[in-house]
């Protein structure tokens, strides 16, 4: 179940030592070159707006090309971090915590994640579920797949729904070569905060859709106070966080004048996983 480095972890190793004495320089070309893709992406989504769009420029501009070159982006420049050793004690306590959880699946019994909760250990079980093992690669891959590359996408979905797609396209840019490029321990390690990162840019997204309607659907208040509600559950200090949105999206609703059953609806969705958390906790004695 863990193996250590790991067949994942060895066959990158092999791709990286392929071009000998110059794996450094042609890693260093490969940012730069990717770099300059993602600016110029978004240079000319600037640009070709003042003209008539043709086909050409229809695909250039299209969010599925962008999306997808920032999303190889920081999949390859963050390959090599991939196949490092423990960057930090709570990624490996992650790692056995799945394990522990995949014999004995039941959270604050088997596995206390101290200020982790239930959603950041959980995840990690899936490596198991498809075939792999669980280790340092498998559990970063799947972070990057699962958490940081859709927190991007997500941020920029909002950026662009509550501003302008040119200026989303150029502030995503930042956040884009950081996580890409950032190379100290807590960030590129497997770590809670990355699945909190990614359900608040799920709910700034949802908050996005919410903010330029009068009336938003029962179905975005729904899955945006679920988001929210779980948003503890992942890690304790990302509480605050939930509520200054919740806060934010009940003046809203209050502001556009919508009739109290969405306000209900939605304190209920944001309750829903801690009513659910409740009831497992009676069942399993857990308290």
């Amino acid at each position: 179940m863990i193996d250590y480095p790991g067949k994942l972890c060895l066959w990158i190793c092999q791709l990286l030592q392929l071009p000998g004495r110059n794996a450094q320089h042609l890693w260093q070309i490969t940012a730069i070159f990717m770099t300059l893709i993602v600016i110029s992406l978004a240079l000319y989504s600037f640009s070709s707006r003042k003209n008539t769009p043709s086909k050409m420029a229809r695909f250039f501009n299209s969010d599925f090309l962008f999306l997808s070159i920032i999303a190889l982006t920081v999949l390859v420049l963050r390959m090599p971090t991939l196949v490092l050793f423990e960057q930090n004690v709570d990624e490996s306590q992650r790692i056995v915590g799945a394990a522990t959880l995949l014999h004995d699946p039941r959270f604050w019994i088997s596995v206390d994640g101290t200020t982790s909760g239930p959603l950041a250990i959980l995840p990690l079980c899936i490596i198991h579920l498809i075939g792999g093992t669980l280790n340092y690669a498998t559990a970063r891959l799947l972070a990057l797949l699962l958490c940081v590359i859709p927190a991007i996408i997500l941020t920029y979905r909002a950026l662009a729904r509550l501003f302008s797609i040119d200026f989303a396209r150029f502030f995503i840019i930042p956040l884009t070569l950081f996580t890409a490029t950032a190379n100290y321990p807590d960030f590129i390690s497997c770590n809670t905060e990355q699945i909190s990162m990614c359900l608040t840019a799920l709910a700034l997204f949802l908050y996005s859709k919410l903010h330029t309607t009068d009336k938003p659907g029962k179905g975005t208040l729904l899955l945006l106070g679920i988001t929210l509600g779980c948003m503890p559950y992942t890690k304790l200090q990302a509480t605050p966080i939930a509520i200054v949105i919740a806060l934010f999206c009940l003046w809203k609703v209050a502001r556009n004048k919508q009739p109290p059953g969405r306000a209900i609806l939605f304190i209920s969705a944001c309750l829903l996983p801690t009513i659910i958390t409740s009831i497992y906790l009676s069942i399993a004695g857990a308290w």
